[in-house]
């Protein structure tokens, strides 16, 4: 459950995961949700809402997952070409301090001059995107409709999905490693386009 924005553009914002213990397979799972905050703001591109959401996943009588989830609603653009730098402006509206100000950054301060220390390609296919969509019940066109993303939504390619994205590079990690991850934290700094 999410509650109701009246704000037509959703966007993932980013997230933290918190690995407490393994999961047997074919245990018992109980998964509790909670809307854990939701954030009024007006920034350069418009009014935005913040919802972050808190997932505890349980078995065998406790905790072994917990993941929140920031998301970003915001104002439709008339051509909804200045998506790609919606979350930068979210985040510079909200540097004064909010809650936000340390999990949202702009494209300057993401640190993109530096080395990499690993490097993996990755590039998923229109197939993929539409599964990992039906998988998790989103049926928004950006992910699995190109046309719909050219024509409406002003995209030049299907849209990545954030939390696939972030399965990736939480994979890649705990490989890199070698060792299980205890937490993962990461940001969406603006979307991801199937091939760029």
């Amino acid at each position: 459950f999410l509650p109701p924005v009246p704000l037509p553009n959703r966007m993932w914002a980013g997230g933290t995961v918190d690995f407490d213990a393994p999961i047997p397979l074919g245990a018992a799972i109980e998964k509790r949700s909670t809307v854990a905050a939701v954030e009024y703001k007006r920034g350069r591109s418009g009014e935005l809402v913040f919802v972050t959401v808190l997932h505890e996943v349980h078995a065998a009588g406790r905790r072994a997952l917990r993941e929140t989830h920031d998301i970003v609603y915001r104002e439709a653009s008339a051509a909804q070409a200045s998506r790609t730098g919606a979350l930068a402006q979210a985040a510079r509206a909200d540097r004064a301090g909010g809650a936000h100000a340390a999990d949202i950054a702009d494209d300057a301060g993401a640190g993109g001059d530096a080395a990499p220390v690993l490097h993996h390609a990755w590039t998923p296919d229109a197939t993929q995107l539409f599964r990992y969509s039906a998988l998790t019940f989103n049926g928004h066109r950006i992910h699995y409709d190109a046309d719909y993303c050219r024509q409406v939504e002003g995209y030049a390619d299907l849209v990545v999905h954030g939390p696939l994205i972030a399965i990736q590079l939480a994979a890649l990690a705990g490989q890199a490693l070698g060792v299980p991850l205890a937490r993962f934290r990461y940001r969406a700094l603006r979307p991801v386009l199937r091939g760029a």
